[in-house]
């Protein structure tokens, strides 16, 4: 799983690459969903808001819009994942 800490205008911000592997390649629709749930407990753990980086690869781009109770997620669609989608 690749992922990155970063902070912007003071928040933590954890930029995560769930859809391919460390070779660039795609991974399966399991493996997905068990590097979201990582992405997920780490982005509680310290606090940062979690942006699913996009792909055009991805089997299920759906699972990526998803919410949760415990982490603020970036919606893939929003102004905010255009500017962050661009870094």
């Amino acid at each position: 799983m690749e992922h990155l800490l970063v902070r912007v205008r003071g928040r933590r911000l954890l930029l995560a690459d769930v859809h391919r592997g460390s070779g660039g390649h795609g991974v399966g629709y399991g493996m997905t969903l068990i590097r979201m749930r990582r992405v997920l407990l780490l982005g509680r753990v310290l606090s940062a808001t979690v942006f699913f980086v996009p792909s055009r690869s991805a089997l299920n781009t759906a699972v990526t819009e998803l919410e949760s109770d415990d982490v603020r997620i970036v919606r893939p669609r929003s102004a905010a994942a255009r500017a962050l989608t661009a870094l």
